[in-house]
């Protein structure tokens, strides 16, 4: 039955919109206002109250600079956890054994990139572990070292805990080490992030630890982000990735780097091992 509360948008409306999700979908990248004018030859206005009626929906969201893309729907963490599992692992292994220290106090994000490097971290005794999520403290239920959880709301789909019990107990203290992932990153506005908590989080993750390392894989580096909010790259935080094959991937890297971000790019050698590249191999 419609619901009587809401008017119904007209047939010829219904329709245009239902068009617009459809080229945006099989498009597979934002389209500004204008070429979607152009495409269904409508006024600006129009195609303007299309889009907010679709983001209100939670179908699209707008770029800053007056693009519209689809809002895809978010895998759940158990999801996350088999892609990009070999850059995953090589990332976490590579941290684990260069990147953290002996008593550091590590603070992990949620997410499956700092879980891969939970697991490396599992059998220390040696550090202070601080997690920001479900993920990680399922595999480290049964560490040596000592487990710190943040507090707060668990969202669900990420396993991560937010909110303002989670910033309390982040503003009590000052890792040596914090490890965040991100769904996308970017030079220009950082850290891509699905809710304007987590994007609070992970600014402030990156202002109260010593050091951070952006944990990404190749594909948060190359297409277009798919959530409407961001968390700024911190100065000095920098970025772990493993070796990019794709041109996109490797330009945006050499941004990064050329912003005073220090990148390690990990290659992963055919018996497992994993060694560093340096930012100008990237390129290479």
């Amino acid at each position: 039955m419609p619901d009587k509360r809401r008017p119904q948008p007209r047939s010829a409306t219904a329709t245009r919109r239902s068009s617009v999700m459809d080229r945006l979908k099989s498009l597979e990248r934002s389209q500004t206002i204008e070429e979607l004018c152009s495409h269904f030859g409508v006024s600006e206005s129009t195609l303007r109250r299309d889009i907010d009626v679709l983001a209100s929906e939670g179908l699209v969201w707008k770029i800053a600079g007056g693009s519209v893309t689809v809002r895809s729907p978010e895998p759940t963490w158990h999801e996350k956890e088999h892609q990009h599992l070999e850059a995953k692992t090589a990332m976490a292994r590579y941290a684990a054994k260069y990147l953290v220290s002996h008593g550091d106090v590590v603070l992990l994000d949620s997410g499956t990139s700092a879980g891969s490097l939970a697991q490396c971290l599992a059998d220390r005794s040696d550090l202070t572990i601080v997690v920001a999520g479900l993920t990680s403290l399922e595999l480290l239920s049964e560490s040596r070292s000592e487990v710190i959880v943040l507090g707060g709301r668990l969202r669900r789909p990420s396993a991560s805990f937010l909110g303002p019990l989670a910033v309390a107990a982040l503003e009590d203290m000052t890792p040596d080490v914090a490890f965040i992932g991100c769904d996308y990153l970017s030079q220009e506005d950082g850290l891509n992030c699905p809710e304007m908590d987590s994007a609070a989080f992970k600014s402030l993750a990156m202002k109260r630890s010593r050091k951070t390392w952006v944990m990404v894989d190749e594909s948060k580096l190359t297409g277009e982000p798919r959530e409407p909010f961001w968390a700024p790259m911190a100065e000095g935080a920098g970025v772990l990735t493993v070796v990019p094959t794709a041109a996109e991937a490797r330009g945006r890297l050499e941004v990064l780097h050329a912003h005073a971000h220090e990148v390690r790019a990990v290659h992963v050698a055919a018996d497992g091992t994993v060694h560093r590249h340096d930012a100008r191999a990237v390129s290479s």
